[in-house]
């Protein structure tokens, strides 16, 4: 990387307190500036340690240069995701900076960590890191590779269950309300390596509506396509290869369990099964306009960049 340093004429005596390199070479400058400081140009290899200075803060997109060598970088931001684009790992074998982001209340967005266009982190081109997330690079054979990844986080709340339907505004009045504790109706996800688990309970004592179509219930984040079929047909055979997950279900009477199928890269399907039949949970099987519906479970799935 290259390197300033800056001394004020009437210091230039404690100028062997920096650590200056053995000799200068070809390229090399020793620049007297206007405003009386004196600038010392040369090139030293990138440090392979972190450095004790303070962190910097990062809350926006940015592409980082050589100077980020040895330094931990603190990540924030609720407003939209962004990416961090490394340095290339050119600047010196064994370069090592890391990246912290902060606690959910200031962090509760995606943050990318890319690499230049033709190098790899980890052997991919980016990865996404979210809130507690820590993550130690350093520049090996021209790439990055993580010496240290804590990508595991703590339960997360994320309010309602969104149901949604096959058909053009056929999703279900729930019943009930969260406040009169008729209904509890709550999703918490939770980051496990590059997984993330869902937690779905819900339950309403008093009658909802049916709605129509098959009911679609939301995902936090995109699943990867790369990673998971979907299956958007009518049959329940060829469903079963995209499943992520088990729930089970109950109306007051009868329960079953019922398989978490994805429908698209956002939404799944749950399909009842039992020594019977199977059939979709839907405004015709097992709807919310009835009483006493229940449904609670967990799925497990691959969003995009994790």
């Amino acid at each position: 990387m290259n390197l300033r340093i800056f001394a004020h004429h009437a210091l230039s005596l404690s100028l062997g307190l920096f650590l200056l390199p053995t000799a200068l070479a070809a390229g090399d400058a020793v620049v007297v500036n206007a405003n009386g400081t004196t600038q010392f140009n040369y090139t030293v290899s990138g440090p392979n340690v972190l450095g004790t200075a303070a962190p910097v803060a990062i809350a926006g997109a940015t592409t980082l240069d050589a100077m980020a060598a040895g330094k931990i970088y603190t990540i924030s931001g609720t407003a939209a995701n962004y990416t961090i684009t490394l340095p290339p790992a050119g600047i010196g074998a064994g370069t090592i900076l890391a990246f912290s982001v902060a606690l959910w209340a200031t962090a509760n967005k995606q943050y990318t960590i890319a690499a230049v266009s033709g190098q790899t982190l980890d052997g991919r081109a980016s990865l996404v890191l979210i809130h507690t997330n820590y993550l130690e690079v350093m520049s090996v054979g021209g790439q990055w590779v993580s010496r240290v990844k804590k990508v595991d986080t703590d339960w997360v709340a994320s309010g309602e269950i969104a149901i949604g339907s096959t058909t053009a505004n056929g999703q279900p009045p729930k019943g009930g309300t969260v406040a009169a504790g008729s209904r509890y109706d709550s999703m918490r996800w939770r980051r496990e390596g590059p997984d993330c688990l869902v937690e779905y309970r819900y339950g309403q004592t008093p009658t909802g509506g049916n709605g129509s179509g098959t009911y679609l219930i939301s995902l936090p984040f995109s699943a990867d396509a790369t990673v998971h079929p979907v299956d958007s047909t009518a049959g329940d055979v060829l469903a079963w290869h995209s499943s992520i997950g088990v729930m089970t279900y109950g109306n007051g009477v009868d329960g079953w369990s019922a398989l978490c199928t994805l429908y698209n890269l956002s939404q799944f399907r749950l399909l009842f099964h039992n020594e019977q039949d199977r059939a979709w949970f839907s405004a015709d099987r097992g709807g919310l306009g009835g009483a006493n519906r229940q449904f609670s479970g967990q799925v497990r799935f691959r969003p995009v960049g994790w």
